[in-house]
């Protein structure tokens, strides 16, 4: 016997995505690489959040705060304990 919970189902939201413009912004935060050390999907994180407008990024990472931040981005929380 298979017993499915719909409750576990969950809703995905896909936006519509300007790839073009999501790759130039990871181009221009990715120059910061050598200085500040962020990996990949680091910087791959904060050019979305750039591409959706987002006013606050949510991360625990030093260097990907510190890029964050460079960027323009309201970092949360405020300080790391």
């Amino acid at each position: 016997m298979i017993y499915i919970d719909t409750s576990a189902f969950i809703k995905l939201y896909f936006p519509e995505i300007d790839h073009s413009a999501l790759m130039d912004s990871f181009r221009q935060l990715s120059r910061e690489t050598p200085r500040l050390g962020c990996r990949t999907v680091a910087i791959l994180h904060i050019a979305c959040a750039l591409q959706f407008s987002q006013d606050h990024f949510i991360s625990f990472d030093d260097r990907q705060r510190a890029l964050a931040s460079e960027a323009g981005l309201s970092i949360l929380p405020p300080e790391i304990i």
